[in-house]
């Protein structure tokens, strides 16, 4: 039997719900999903249209993702604590060395500056199950690993941090899974030499639950101290001939020390920076400030593929750090 002309219009209307339905639900999925990589998500984000360039390295560079922090809110690159939007915790990243719980509110978008507030403020902490834990500080930190990851490339943040060497502040890269007994890099770890506060660059490898040998290499950049100035904190992160790890550090432009190790992580890892309290440390409330975050990625790409697990055989070298 022919259908009628407006069954016919009722079929379609029907259709075109049900096609606008999928199609949000497409879009939908498209935004829940995090880029793998800078270039991914240089695809998704909003056009990158500064002309800044490293501060030390040289030659050609592409920007590829750029936070000056001009807002008044956090940007939708970060999350301000561990795991994912869906497993968010507050659980700092080494529970038995530190003494914070990071909260949300500690992390302010103010005067074109992160800053990552810590207070003496006893908190209970939860994990991303959902336990409670007592922590005697709140304190703040973000990370990136819903948005994007950086694999080779120049990364440069300019960061003023408290001077107490109760604090132990971090401008870091890490697994984006946010496992913290996989792959690492420092670019700007902060530890107390001969009572100041002075960054260090460490390459860190090795998962002891899979059986694999734990190490590290790098050292420290300057033995000058931040003190309580704005200081900027570069690090390029390359292969170089024969599949070795490359990592070069700079401070304030100038270069600071170099690591070369076939065991340099090669594989994606997001951006982490964090206010932690040591263990045993009782510093008055302080605030860590970040001006920028930016990461380029350096043209032509000359670095290697990753070598494999049986070239993973000579030994470290770690050049210039210690001075």
């Amino acid at each position: 039997m022919a259908m009628s002309l407006s069954g016919a219009l009722s079929l379609i209307r029907a259709s075109l719900q049900e096609a606008a339905t999928n199609i949000g639900w497409l879009q939908a999925d498209i935004t829940r999903r995090a880029p793998r990589t800078y270039e991914d998500y240089l695809l998704t984000a909003d056009c990158v249209t500064s002309t800044a360039v490293p501060t030390g390295p040289t030659g050609t560079f592409q920007m590829v993702f750029e936070d000056n922090f001009d807002g008044a809110a956090l940007g939708r690159a970060w999350l301000p604590g561990r795991g994912t939007a869906q497993l968010l915790s507050q659980m700092p990243y080494n529970n038995t060395t530190e003494r914070q719980g990071y909260l949300p509110s500690q992390v302010v978008v103010t005067g074109g500056n992160l800053e990552l507030r810590a207070a003496a403020d006893a908190i209970n902490a939860t994990d991303e199950w959902g336990n409670s834990v007592s922590k005697s500080y709140k304190s703040g930190m973000v990370q990136s690993c819903r948005s994007f990851s950086v694999q080779h490339g120049v990364i440069e943040a300019r960061i003023k941090i408290p001077t107490d060497v109760g604090y132990w502040p971090s401008f870091w890269m890490l697994d984006p899974g946010q496992r913290h007994d996989a792959a690492e890099i420092d670019i700007a770890e902060f530890f107390d030499v001969g009572g100041a506060l002075k960054p260090h660059t460490f390459a860190h490898w090795g998962d002891y639950r899979n059986g694999e040998p734990i190490g590290q290499a790098g050292g420290v950049w300057s033995s000058a101290a931040p003190g309580s100035d704005f200081h900027t904190y570069t690090l390029e992160w390359s292969r170089v001939a024969g599949n070795l790890g490359k990592l070069t550090g700079y401070f304030d432009g100038v270069q600071a020390g170099t690591v070369e190790d076939w065991n340099v992580p090669d594989q994606p890892l997001s951006l982490v920076l964090n206010l932690a309290v040591h263990a045993n440390a009782t510093p008055a409330d302080a605030t860590m400030y970040v001006d920028y975050v930016r990461v380029w990625k350096r043209y032509p790409d000359t670095s290697p593929m990753s070598d494999t697990d049986a070239q993973r055989v000579a030994m470290a070298r770690t050049i210039g750090f210690g001075r």
